[in-house]
C-alpha cells in the first residue's frame, strides 16, 4: 500500500520539477541539498528494492519525507548521518515528536558514495499524520513560533 501511494508521490514530485525546468525562464526551486536528499531516498529505496520512503518539496527547497512508522528510526538515522547538525548550534536538531536517533546500518550507509555535509539542514521536524486540522490555542503546541521559526518550547502533547 505504501509503495502504491508514495511511488506516485515520488513521480509527481519529479514531474513537477521537470515542468518547472521546462518553463521560460526555467524555475529552479531545488538546491544542491534538495538534490542530495532525492539521491538519499532513491538509494534508500533501491537498497532492498522496496519503496520505504517518499519525498516531495514545499514551495521551495525544503524536503518533506514520508515513511511508515516502522522505518522512521532507520530513515532518521540516515538523514542525521548524511546531513548532521552544525555542532556549534545549541538548538535541538530534531524537533516535534520525540525520537531517539539509532546507529546507522553500516551496510546501508556503504551504498552511498557521498560524504556527510554538516550544517546543511537547520533542523528536522518529526511529525505524523493526525486526525485532521484543529485549532491550537496553546502556543507551546505549535511547531512554529509567531515569527515562523521552529518553536523551541515545543512539548509533545496531542491537542486531540
Amino acid at each position: 500500500m505504501f509503495c502504491d501511494r508514495h511511488g506516485g508521490c515520488l513521480q509527481d514530485s519529479n514531474q513537477f520539477h521537470a515542468v518547472c525546468l521546462d518553463t521560460d525562464p526555467p524555475i529552479f526551486y531545488l538546491n544542491d541539498i534538495s538534490k542530495r536528499i532525492i539521491q538519499l531516498i532513491t538509494i534508500y529505496n533501491s537498497f532492498d528494492g522496496n519503496i520505504k520512503a517518499a519525498y516531495t518539496f514545499d514551495a521551495g527547497p525544503n524536503a518533506v519525507l514520508y515513511t511508515l512508522s516502522s522505518q522512521v528510526s532507520q530513515l532518521l538515522a540516515l538523514v542525521s548521518h548524511f546531513f548532521p547538525p552544525d555542532h556549534t548550534s545549541e538548538s535541538p536538531f530534531v524537533i516535534g515528536l520525540s525520537q531517539t536517533t539509532p546507529v546507522i546500518d553500516k551496510k546501508l550507509a556503504e551504498q552511498f558514495q557521498v560524504e556527510p555535509i554538516p550544517g546543511s539542514l537547520k533542523y528536522i521536524i518529526h511529525t505524523k499524520v493526525g486526525g485532521g486540522p484543529c485549532q491550537l490555542n496553546d502556543p507551546k503546541q505549535c511547531l512554529l513560533n509567531g515569527d515562523g521559526l521552529p518553536n523551541r518550547e515545543l512539548h509533545h502533547t496531542s491537542p486531540m
